[in-house]
């Protein structure tokens, strides 16, 4: 039987969420047969491959298991990539889930779409239980063109929990994700948009991306480790959108998707570690400056935080790459300072 979508589940260590991961996959067995989950074992020197297997085992007509040797979250998108054989894509991180009653309707409405990218909601969840819904604001099931909507506020911050993709748009692509470090997935949400002319919006809360784990990319500590990466995965994307030709709809939506995330490495760089070695963080804003001078002048005008009108990318630049002005952070302090002072007397005129 054809395959409706393929889910590449790439997987490193997580014994302990692939089980719940993969579960959240199991569907009756008319829809099952519709899908592929490939799980993309990279080198886990835990019992990964080991719960991965049972799945195979259970269900062979639709899970399959490659065991591959390290090679980071990019390497296993790309072993992905080439084996999968549904009509469309999505990615499906291993300590992450999909919720199975929508994920049963959304297979139900994918069989009749042809559109190349197909939106879904999403939610993060936190380990203490509370959740944040992500809804699109787009017309429902309606194929549309991808200028009618590449500048809704929603689609500027698309994620990958949020997107599946028609496999047909990597064909002439040659779509490759950088492979050896993290936050490649970035990478995900950027150039595979090229190719898209049309979007479709299934709603439902299909993705539950789950916040707070300790040791994931997003967790501070390893935030703070591999910054380096992130910036190195900018400096791809800068040099990959300036190798295309691309009409003003589509460099207008990847621009504004380069300066979402460059501001947390300006802020990082610039502010909250001001000690940190700027080598490559100097190599990045100077492929920006030559690559693509409306995002180096945008950027500019990059304010930190709402109550400080400051431009500290653009005296950064002025000063030729020397530190920020230490007043700035202790500005801010103060600030902190005086808003908790603030609300201590808040809650002391209350208790009266």
């Amino acid at each position: 039987m054809k395959k409706i979508l393929s889910i590449i589940v790439p997987t490193y260590n997580m014994e302990s969420l692939l089980q719940a991961d993969l579960q959240s996959l199991v569907l009756d067995e008319n829809l099952l047969t519709k899908i592929e989950v490939l799980v993309i074992n990279d080198g886990s020197k835990d019992r990964s491959s080991d719960i991965a297997h049972e799945f195979e085992a259970k269900y062979p007509e639709s899970f399959i298991v490659i065991d591959k040797e390290n090679g980071n979250y990019g390497s296993c998108i790309n072993v992905g990539l080439k084996k999968a054989k549904g009509r469309y894509i999505k990615i499906l991180d291993a300590d992450d889930s999909l919720d199975s009653q929508v994920f049963a309707g959304f297979i139900k409405e994918l069989e009749h779409v042809n559109a190349d990218i197909v939106f879904n909601d999403y939610a993060k969840t936190y380990a203490l239980g509370r959740i944040k819904d992500y809804i699109f604001d787009l017309p429902v099931r309606q194929e549309l063109s991808i200028e009618d909507v590449i500048n809704n506020a929603a689609l500027r911050r698309i994620q990958l929990p949020s997107i599946t993709y028609r496999k047909a748009i990597f064909d002439g692509l040659d779509y490759h994700q950088t492979e050896g470090i993290s936050y490649t997935d970035m990478e995900w949400c950027f150039s595979p948009v090229i190719n898209a002319k049309t979007v479709y919006y299934i709603p439902g809360r299909l993705y539950l991306y789950f916040m707070g784990r300790e040791g994931q990319t997003m967790d501070p500590k390893v935030f703070k480790k591999g910054i380096g990466d992130r910036v190195q995965v900018l400096i791809n994307m800068i040099k990959c959108e300036s190798k295309l030709d691309l009409n003003d709809f589509t460099k207008r939506f990847l621009d504004n998707q380069l300066l979402r995330h460059i501001v947390y490495v300006y802020c990082f760089y610039l502010i909250d570690s001001p000690e940190t070695d700027r080598t490559k963080f100097v190599e990045f804003d100077e492929a920006l400056r030559r690559l693509n001078p409306d995002v180096y002048q945008k950027s500019g005008l990059f304010e930190y935080r709402k109550r400080i009108s400051y431009k500290f990318v653009a005296e950064w630049r002025e000063k030729r790459y020397k530190r920020v002005p230490l007043h700035i952070r202790m500005y801010e302090r103060v600030l902190d300072f005086i808003g908790s002072r603030h609300a201590k007397m808040l809650r002391a005129v209350n208790e009266d």
